[in-house]
């Protein structure tokens, strides 16, 4: 396995984390939010051991180092900076699949770093509980851990006296993520209500714009809403949903504002017709290899309420598209 590759692993291995610094002991469990946080230490660390053993790296680890840095950025107290992490831990590990003999000298016993083995120590400690902490930001999950309690998991699976199954701490776990999950989707949704009543012009504006559009005779609409005419045909093969495409697009809105064109930058895309806005999807699929057509596409049919910078939500979209190749 490449070096980057086991980089990667080792910062998505965990998976949360949140802030303080004194290691609680497993007895003085009183709450799930207490039990949920032991069982996230120590589970992510068994998974970090069995990476470790995997990559043959098990054996380079000192355990009081490998501590020091996961407390250490738990409490923000860093002997070290991240990209010094990154680097040891890159210098390292290079070393170590390069020759399979490799030796770490005797980790010391001082308080500061005074070798290799005292700083890879630290490294994947600090590794480690980085890529919590970003998991945890990101899911806003933090409020629903005690780190003390993480740190003493932590703690318990680096010295072999771990106190909880892997099926009560999934358990455990599952019930975390299911609640953050559903308290972004809440969120999502009041915002998306909320857009809904300060975009209610422009969704209105979009509609309108449809219904009078519709009437043109040049213009066809699909069984979805989407509106369409037909600027040039195409004599080469149609495209089917899964496959990639190669187009020249022009994007505005409807008072004619460009939001985005190739065509402006002078450069075609390519991308799967399967990772685009359901509009295009069903659109580009009407097309054959050489046609140019021009799509009115309902907000619903586009990016509904999301904001999208200049595409505001409820927006109707209008493309030019030139369909140059399908690409098998």
């Amino acid at each position: 396995m490449k070096l980057t590759q086991i980089i990667a692993i080792l910062a998505i291995s965990a998976v949360f984390f949140a802030c303080n610094n004194q290691n609680a002991s497993k007895s003085e469990m009183k709450t799930q939010k207490d039990s949920t946080s032991y069982a996230l230490g120590a589970l992510q660390a068994e998974g970090f051991l069995d990476q470790m053993e995997k990559f043959q790296v098990l054996k380079h680890i000192d355990t009081k180092w490998f501590l020091k840095g996961a407390e250490d950025y738990t409490s923000g107290e860093k002997a070290m900076d991240f990209s010094s992490v990154q680097m040891t831990l890159s210098n390292v590990i290079r070393k170590i699949q390069a020759d399979s003999a490799y030796a770490m000298p005797e980790a010391s016993t001082g308080e500061e770093m005074q070798n290799v083995s005292d700083s890879f120590g630290y490294a994947l400690g600090a590794q480690l509980v980085e890529g919590i902490n970003r998991t945890l930001v990101q899911m806003k999950a933090t409020a629903d851990i005690d780190s003390s309690f993480v740190m003493t998991g932590i703690n318990d699976v680096m010295t072999d006296s771990s106190q909880i199954d892997q099926k009560t701490g999934t358990d455990l776990l599952n019930k975390m993520v299911q609640k953050a999950r559903a308290a972004q989707m809440e969120a999502q949704q009041q915002q998306e209500s909320a857009n809904a009543e300060q975009y209610a012009d422009n969704k209105k504006a979009g509609e309108d714009f449809l219904e009078e559009n519709k009437q043109r005779p040049e213009v066809k609409v699909t069984e979805s809403g989407l509106q369409y005419e037909v600027l040039k045909k195409g004599t080469g093969a149609s495209p089917a949903a899964t496959d990639q495409v190669k187009v020249h697009y022009h994007g505005t809105l409807i008072d004619g504002t460009v939001f985005d064109s190739s065509v402006e930058r002078g450069e075609p895309i390519t991308f799967g017709l399967n990772q685009v806005i359901p509009g295009w999807t069903e659109g580009v699929q009407l097309m054959k290899e050489g046609a140019k057509y021009k799509f009115y596409i309902p907000q619903e049919l586009a990016y509904g309420g999301a904001d999208k910078g200049k595409i505001k939500p409820y927006s109707t979209l209008i493309f030019e598209v030139e369909l140059l190749e399908v690409v098998k």
